[in-house]
């Protein structure tokens, strides 16, 4: 099991980067373990997205498999996950919107 810091490393230098070098790895926690954002840093910032839509949903989908105990078998990524990654990500400056079923 990688850690977050891992995993935090691997989206942002790893071989698809899927966030912008500059992002807070504080911001990172909250997005994806829901960790609590330091008073100094809040209000939350969403997160560049420097790869697709499509990828960042097959990742959460592989994360999904990987950690989510309850949801590990299913065969599309969790709904409240697709929402959520639209106020968690953006794309030139813009919201992501929900994530949809990569075709």
């Amino acid at each position: 099991i990688e850690s977050l810091k891992e995993l935090f490393d691997k989206w942002k230098w790893g071989e698809v980067k899927y966030i912008n070098s500059n992002t807070d790895f504080d911001y990172f926690a909250y997005a994806i373990k829901g960790r609590p954002i330091p008073a100094e840093k809040q209000p939350y910032k969403p997160m560049e997205l420097i790869a697709t839509k499509e990828a960042l949903y097959r990742e959460l989908k592989d994360l999904q498999n990987r950690y989510d105990k309850k949801r590990k078998n299913q065969k599309t990524l969790y709904r409240g996950y697709k929402i959520n990654a639209g106020c968690l990500f953006e794309l030139n400056g813009e919201p992501i919107g929900e994530l949809s079923n990569p075709k």
